[in-house]
């Protein structure tokens, strides 16, 4: 069966490239020309002894609407072996083609272990020839899965992670900041990209590409990176974070987000952990009403390079929760780095009578009761100097069945700091 190969090559690079094709294989002038985009299916059970389920999106979304529905749900370690995938592989790898250009190796490593954490179940892309779907996507970026096939394909959700990292090994390269040619120079940076495909012995094939028609290919500094004349007169407040206990009675400079208005509210109110002021978050969902999902964020500079924490108190009333099994309400932390990329800090499922804490790194897991105020400690995920933004989102699915209760979610935060680790 004929396979085309999605790329954007210029014709110097298709001359370098030519020899590598494998036979059948053609180069098209537009990435998905002739190719139907579906969405990704994935399909495994997400509660022990319960039938499979599917849901559909890409790896970080399936992420998502899992943790929604069953916020205990363990992700399993999905691994396939080298010698496996050499098996299974005619291990064509094909340099600087597919996509629109090359993407940052760090947000690479971040889709694929989004599909690493689906494990062993199967992501499924429907019957070909020419069919496409995005198993991963973000900030501009794309993992791609193709079938070439008469017949729908679902390969391990792992199984293709495992080829992500083929690509950067055989694919990526770095680029370094050019010279400083006018003092005072600004800071010097190095980033590791990568764009490449890789085909599967069973007519199917994995791109890891940018995204965008848009995407640039001349490499630079972020705009808002710190320059070393700004680094050398920053100095580190005891807290980075503007009306960290909103004794100000507003939310400025905080920005409250609800995805539906009805749904979601944030109210600074009284009674706070050791002062007189704290944010009430609340949420609720019917029957037949979408998620009420919404986010609480400050965006702030960082301007010495250092591993920084993020603290804060929370604190569940009681009679402040109400769902219908399995869909309990929940909040995620995340924080969003210079470089654009988002990533998760810890996660809380709410209770009746408790709420538990994931706080990934330094690791912690716990239970707190309702009505005593409980902190927590989450570190940055790296030392990026330049502007983030921390946000607090908060979730209540609706139920799921007629004639139940409007699962409702009401607590407190306070107390937020920001200062080096």
């Amino acid at each position: 069966m004929k396979t085309t190969l999605l790329t954007l090559l210029s014709s110097a690079a298709a001359a370098v490239s030519a020899a590598a094709l494998p036979d059948g294989v053609q180069a098209v002038d537009n990435p998905l020309e002739g190719y139907k985009v579906v969405p990704m299916e994935w399909t495994g059970s997400i509660k022990e002894g319960a039938d499979p389920i599917t849901l559909t999106g890409t790896a970080e979304e399936v992420v998502a609407q899992i943790q929604k529905l069953n916020p205990d749900y363990v992700f399993p370690e999905g691994t396939t072996t080298d010698l496996e995938i050499e098996k299974r592989s005619q291990g064509h790898i094909i340099c600087k083609v597919g996509g629109f250009g090359a993407m940052d190796v760090r947000a690479a490593h971040r889709e694929r272990n989004y599909l690493r954490s689906l494990g062993n179940n199967v992501c499924h892309v429907g019957a070909g020839p020419r069919t496409c779907t995005k198993i991963a996507c973000a900030t501009g970026d794309a993992i791609i899965l193709c079938n070439d096939n008469g017949h729908a394909i679902s390969p391990r959700c792992s199984y293709l992670a495992d080829y992500i990292d083929h690509i950067i090994r055989a694919c990526s390269w770095t680029v370094n900041s050019p010279p400083c040619a006018v003092k005072p120079c600004g800071p010097s940076w190095s980033v590791d990209m990568v764009r490449g495909q890789q085909f599967d012995s069973d007519n199917y094939n994995v791109i890891v590409a940018k995204d965008t028609s848009t995407a640039s290919h001349v490499f630079s500094a972020p705009a808002d990176a710190i320059s070393p004349l700004d680094a050398r007169a920053c100095t580190t407040p005891a807290n980075t974070l503007k009306n960290p206990s909103f004794e100000s009675s507003a939310f400025t400079p905080w920005v409250f987000k609800p995805t539906y208005v009805k749904l979601g509210s944030a109210t600074v109110v009284k009674s706070g952990y050791k002062s007189d002021h704290a944010i009430q978050a609340a949420g609720t969902s019917g029957y037949n009403e979408p998620t009420s999902y919404n986010k609480l964020s400050q965006t702030f500079k960082i301007c010495k390079a250092s591993r920084f924490q993020l603290s804060w108190s929370m604190l569940l009333p009681k009679n402040s929760v109400g769902y219908t099994a399995p869909s309990k309400p929940g909040l995620f932390v995340q924080a969003k780095g210079p470089d654009g990329l988002s990533y998760s800090m810890g996660s809380f499922s709410f209770d009746t009578k408790t709420f538990s804490s994931n706080i990934f790194t330094p690791s912690f897991k716990g239970t707190h009761k309702v009505d005593q105020w409980a902190n927590f400690v989450a570190d940055f995920p790296n030392s990026q100097t330049g502007t983030w933004t921390i946000s607090m989102e908060w979730y209540v699915p609706g139920p799921g069945a007629k004639g139940t209760k409007t699962s409702t979610l009401k607590f407190k935060m306070d107390n937020f700091i920001v200062k080096p680790k």
